[in-house]
């Protein structure tokens, strides 16, 4: 088996130029770009998380896994959801919590769709 066949793939989140260039999200602290990307890379193609109530894909967001992950602390991550809503980046679209689980989150505007994907699961060679 040759090299290039035994390499995995690796895992990235696609932003758009048009996005980076956009001034709002340029407004965004760097903890709220952090986190929209977080958020973006939990999104997973082959399995997503639909709200059965809206039909819109949503992710998951624990705070303890974020704190633990990335050194977000608490409060730093609270603000900068606040701001990913207000700003329109983001929705919760379920409220989590000590007994409740994780709050669930689904992207809105213009940057909110997932680019499209192939479903299948082949090797590439």
């Amino acid at each position: 088996m040759s090299i290039k066949n035994n390499r995995s793939r690796p895992a990235f989140v696609l932003v758009k130029i048009e996005m980076l260039r956009d001034k709002k999200y340029q407004r965004l602290s760097i903890t709220a770009k952090m986190l929209w990307i977080y958020l973006r890379g939990q999104y997973n193609p082959y399995e997503p998380n639909i709200n059965p109530a809206t039909g819109e894909i949503q992710v998951n967001l624990s705070y303890k896994q974020m704190a633990k992950s990335k050194g977000f602390s608490p409060k730093a991550m609270s603000r900068a959801i606040k701001e990913l809503i207000s700003s329109g980046f983001i929705k919760k679209t379920e409220q989590g919590g000590m007994l409740k689980g994780m709050s669930a989150y689904s992207f809105t505007g213009k940057y909110a769709p997932f680019p499209k994907h192939n479903k299948s699961k082949t090797k590439r060679g």
